[in-house]
């Protein structure tokens, strides 16, 4: 990192006017003076556990690695981070915008990678590229890499590679975040791995990462305010026994997932976050997470809105999820899914969708969907209870494929076609529900199906109540196995 860049006709008087060096200054924590440098590298290696380095707005090339305690800030703000970079998202003008300084790796190393607890960085952008050209002070823009570069580092490029990233924490290391801008054409934004390593964001953005926005793997912190965009397999992933909290933060306009958590003791909460825009389900749980997710907005995905799979465990609770490509939840081969006070509405597809998986919805509102409101399937077990499940385009709920659900209190009303129908050897319990005031019948068993159908108020429907009548010989299906403990509902 010995060669700045960006400085020449930028630095005002205070960096010794125009065509000057710029200065790096190296400060003790009560804030008076060591020395000023001119590479950061310098400055790093002069300064005591608990200094400041304080950059100038310029461009500075390198990999910078700490192994002790440091503050390092900026003297400018720089552009697309700090509050406005959530409220503004998608509205700047990329990663490569700022006035303040810029670290800039144009290798497969990070361009920050810390391996010490203490580490704290304030208004600076860190930039993995290849070619760049200055196009202002502390301001760069990012150039397509060759693709003899991409090749040689294999078929797939950098993007296909989640060790390469832009910003790391090592095992031991703790890094706060604060009003910085991330962005790496080569691999993922930042990464922190490790059970004592720590990342903390707040205020920043991370932009147009190839392989990922943000991984916690093992590692504990998390987001606020931050803005993910634009990344690549995920925006914000966290896996390896992760627990980060992110919370008050966008993810949106990625290619791949907008938030992931995969691996058994992986948890975690996703709090007031908005997720949209992304090419994957907006969150998907598998493979053993189980985090939690309330009070989020997730919604305009090309895909699924959240998706609970391969053994993983989802709690959600106080969520909208609206205006997706697919069914707005889906519980799928072994996921496990509680569904509580959420509002699941307008998806291009079913409203929740559970397919050889364990459901269990409590106080939802389900309307407005294109398919079938509640859709279980493929020996899929469920519980819906005291949901209002209403003006979807098809039926309200559905039950096929030797599944088995329990409706107890719900209103299922002003649907298209029925208001419950089971079919195709699958089986209900439906007691003291309300299926009303829709376009076709009530209850509709037919193809195998069997149940119990007692207590009901079923009036209003477009063809007749129930088909079977209620006389119809019951068979109770199998119950959807109970929540284990460890997936009760926890408080916030």
């Amino acid at each position: 990192m010995d060669r700045p860049s960006g400085a020449r006709g930028s630095q005002g008087a205070d960096d010794g006017g125009e065509g000057a060096q710029p200065r790096v200054l190296l400060e003790r924590p009560d804030g008076s003076l060591v020395g000023t440098f001119t590479s950061v590298l310098d400055a790093v290696a002069a300064a005591d556990a608990g200094c400041v380095v304080v950059l100038p707005p310029a461009a500075f090339e390198g990999s910078l690695v700490l192994s002790k305690a440091l503050h390092i800030t900026s003297r400018t703000q720089l552009a697309g981070a700090g509050a406005g970079a959530w409220a503004g998202a998608g509205a700047g003008a990329g990663a490569g915008a700022g006035a303040g300084a810029v670290l800039v790796s144009r290798t497969r190393q990070p361009a920050l990678t810390v391996l010490a607890p203490g580490v704290s960085v304030a208004g600076v952008a860190f930039h993995q590229c290849g070619d760049y050209r200055v196009v202002g002070p502390g301001v760069i823009l990012p150039l397509p890499s060759p693709r003899a570069d991409d090749a040689a580092r294999g078929s797939g490029g950098a993007a296909e590679d989640e060790e390469v990233c832009c910003v790391r924490v090592g095992a031991s290391g703790t890094l706060a975040l604060e009003q910085c801008v991330i962005s790496s054409t080569r691999g993922a934004c930042a990464v922190a791995r490790g059970a004592e390593a720590v990342l903390e964001m707040q205020c920043c953005r991370l932009a147009d990462g190839a392989a990922g926005g943000v991984m916690f793997d093992g590692a504990g912190g998390g987001l606020a305010r931050t803005d993910v965009v634009r990344c690549g397999r995920f925006g914000v992933l966290l896996a390896g026994g992760a627990a980060p909290a992110v919370t008050d933060s966008q993810v949106h306009d990625g290619s791949g997932d907008g938030v992931a958590a995969a691996g058994a003791g992986t948890r975690g909460s996703v709090i007031d976050c908005q997720v949209f825009r992304n090419a994957g389900a907006g969150l998907r749980v598998s493979g053993g997470a189980d985090p939690r997710v309330e009070r989020c907005r997730v919604h305009s995905g090309y895909g699924a809105g959240v998706v609970v799979e391969a053994g993983g465990k989802g709690l959600l609770r106080g969520n909208e999820v609206f205006g997706n490509g697919g069914a707005g939840v889906e519980a799928r081969d072994g996921g496990v899914l509680l569904l509580e006070g959420n509002k699941v509405h307008s998806q291009a597809g079913h409203g929740v969708l559970v397919s050889g998986a364990n459901a269990h919805l409590r106080d939802n509102e389900v309307y407005g969907n294109a398919l079938a409101g509640v859709l279980v399937r493929l020996e899929g077990r469920a519980e819906v209870r005291n949901c209002n499940i209403f003006g979807g385009a098809q039926s309200g709920v559905v039950v096929e494929s030797r599944a088995a659900a329990a409706l107890s209190g719900n209103v299922v009303q002003a649907n298209g076609q029925c208001g419950v129908e089971v079919r195709d050897d699958a089986s209900v319990s439906m007691l003291e529900n309300v299926a009303r005031c829709n376009g076709h019948m009530g209850v509709y068993l037919y193809n195998g199906a069997h149940g119990e159908v007692r207590g009901n108020d079923i009036c209003n429907n477009g063809m007749s109540g129930a088909t079977p009548p209620l006389s119809f010989s019951p068979h109770v299906p199998p119950a959807p196995p109970p929540l284990p403990p460890d997936h009760s509902p926890r408080q916030a």
